[in-house]
């Protein structure tokens, strides 16, 4: 079993191991950064320049979500010492056409705060978490940009709290959900599912994650590695038990074997001296000679020698069937400890099939670290760690590989289409930039245009309405006229009221006046425009037909004010106007279909005459 948790152990220890490296080599090489920030951290000709908004921040799990939304359009804002510091880190990435990039010089950046007022309201609400800038970790120097970014972006538990709180300081801060989801200020909101991309901030927790659990299956393996070694080491004192009680067991059993035969030989000896003892007893009955009594003598000897040798094989037996107890004992205890050898030796069996199985989960896991992530375990370890439950983050993991195996088969042309893309978007985002740069200078000058229009339509008015009134009172003999504005308030779209009360009738609009009266009044605004604003040429088109002679002479006459002014091309029928031209050119037609030309230079023919 344990053999079998050691392999196993040691296959997702590669595994963890080369997914860690993978991750290490996303996050160093950022793989969510354009390629114009790329190039600015990576380059060795600047100086000041520090490290992106996301990759100086740090956050518990629980509200990386959160950040992540947080500075989702401003993670790849790069952070940097000074303007000189930007201004030369712009001009490489002009110099080089890498790109666009937006800098946060450190000696210009301020801090924002949320007012006191909103603060107090938020504090008192069950909704509220906190303020993100003080939920995340970033090393104190950057403060004024964290502070700038992130000070006024509040953290809520989800939509429906976000909301409440948005409501009750009239939405004037962002609010963002530990889920991800966004109030914005004005109240819009932002949600939905999140896509495929992984941000530094998603990344860096992921990794952490990784090396927390890799860093427990480290444990895991050392401390099966450690019962492996108590194991083996028990088996080992029980082997060199059983050897000692085998060799024990063979000595008492020769010892055994050789009373055994000493016992014999003693009894053949006791035979032997009883038949002795008899004869000698027979002996004894009939008047012994002393050769007698020396048998007798000896005999006595045999009895006592008897005696001690009957002594001798009592003492004997009783150790030999104490060696027979004891040779049960150590055999019962062999058996036991035979059977407990057995069972040490299935188990070592067992623990070495668990340790080959974790050696092999182990490389893997190296393996798949190095090939995945593209870092070592020592690298993995000390910069990563799991600060979830080892299952979570597993049940974490299976679903992000369910997720990337969803996506589909790698398109290993990709990169190059990214790049193609990358270009073509950053081109397009340039001459976006530049059309918005355009279209705000339009604007301005269009704004610049109206108030110029405006203060010239307003000059230009007055000084018509000023000659119109006097024109209107020399065609027309006395009266008075003037001109309005319909809405003075808005002067590129007003319209213009023409009011004329001719000699003997009252004031009134132009509409209640007769043809000939509206004509002539027209013609009066027409010499008013032009006094105002001299022109070298002008075209009438019978603009006097409804009038009668006199008042056709009266703009005849008027016409002589502007001799060598203005030029005027007269069309019309009225004969008294005529007369007060220079040039007359008219059509006939002597011939059926064929017009001809006639002028006739009138200042020539009365200096003739």
């Amino acid at each position: 079993m344990l053999i079998n948790n050691y392999s196993k152990t040691s296959q997702e220890l590669i595994s963890l191991k080369y997914r860690i490296t993978n991750l290490k080599g996303q996050i160093e090489q950022g793989t969510d950064m354009p390629n114009s920030v790329r190039s600015i951290l990576k380059s060795n000709e600047l100086t000041g320049i520090y490290n992106t908004i996301g990759n100086v921040l740090s956050v518990e799990d629980k509200y990386a979500k959160a950040l992540n939304v947080a500075i989702t359009g401003n993670k790849n804002y790069i952070i940097t010492k000074d303007e000189a510091s930007s201004k030369k880190a712009i001009a490489y990435l002009k110099d080089n056409h890498l790109g666009r990039a937006t800098f946060f010089p450190l000696s210009v950046i301020k801090e924002r705060y949320i007012d006191y007022n909103s603060l107090n309201i938020l504090k008192n609400s069950n909704d509220y978490i906190g303020i993100m800038s003080d939920l995340v970790k970033y090393n104190k120097d950057f403060t004024s940009v964290i502070k700038n970014q992130l000070g006024t972006v509040i953290v809520s538990t989800n939509i429906d709290s976000a909301t409440r709180l948005s409501h009750m300081i009239n939405q004037k801060y962002k609010i963002v959900t530990l889920d991800g989801n966004v109030v914005n200020i004005g109240g819009s909101l932002t949600g939905g599912s999140s896509n495929n991309s992984k941000s530094i901030i998603i990344l860096k927790q992921e990794l952490k994650h990784l090396e927390e659990q890799y860093i427990n299956l480290q444990d895991e393996d050392k401390n099966i590695q450690e019962k492996l070694k108590n194991n083996n080491e028990e088996i080992s004192k029980i082997e060199e038990i059983t050897y000692k009680i085998s060799k024990e067991k063979v000595s008492l059993k020769e010892e055994y074997d050789k009373k055994k035969n000493e016992l014999v030989e003693i009894k053949n000896k006791l035979i032997s001296i009883s038949k002795e003892y008899e004869s000698l007893e027979v002996i004894n009955s009939n008047n012994v000679s002393k050769k007698e009594e020396e048998l007798i003598k000896d005999y006595h000897e045999k009895m006592a020698l008897k005696e001690q040798i009957e002594s001798h094989i009592t003492n004997i037996s009783l150790e030999i069937e104490k060696i027979k107890d004891n040779s049960e004992k150590y055999q019962a205890e062999e058996k036991l400890i035979t059977t407990s050898l057995h069972a040490k030796e299935k188990l070592s069996r067992e623990l070495e099939i668990e340790i080959n199985r974790i050696d092999v989960k182990l490389d893997n896991l190296l393996q798949n670290l190095s090939s995945e992530y593209e870092m070592t375990y020592d690298k993995a370890r000390s910069e990563y760690i799991l600060d979830i439950d080892p299952e979570e983050a597993r049940r974490r993991v299976s679903t992000y590989k369910n997720n990337i195996k969803n996506i589909g088969m790698v398109n290993l042309d990709s990169i190059e289409e990214y790049k193609q893309v990358n270009s073509r978007f950053e081109f397009l985002n340039n001459q976006k930039s530049d059309l918005l740069k355009a279209e705000d200078s339009l604007l301005e000058i269009m704004n610049e245009m109206d108030e110029v229009m405006k203060e010239e339509f307003k000059n230009t008015f007055e000084n018509i309405r000023v000659e119109f009134q006097k024109v209107f009172k020399e065609l027309f003999m006395g009266g008075n006229a003037d001109l309005k504005l319909t809405d003075s308030s808005n002067l590129l779209e007003t319209g213009v009221d023409i009011v004329a009360s001719p000699p003997g009738k009252k004031l009134t609009t132009i509409t209640l006046l007769s043809g000939g009266e509206k004509t002539l009044t027209a013609i009066s605004l027409l010499f008013a425009i032009l006094n105002v604003r001299k022109v070298p040429f002008c075209l009438f088109d019978e603009v006097e037909a409804a009038l009668d002679e006199a008042n056709v002479g009266v703009v005849g006459k008027y016409l002589n004010n502007y001799q060598d002014k203005t030029q005027f091309l007269i069309i019309t029928h009225k004969k008294k106007t005529m007369e007060y031209a220079h040039t007359l050119y008219g059509i006939t037609m002597q011939e059926s279909g064929v017009s001809k030309l006639v002028s006739v230079h009138l200042e020539d023919h009365e200096e003739v005459l």
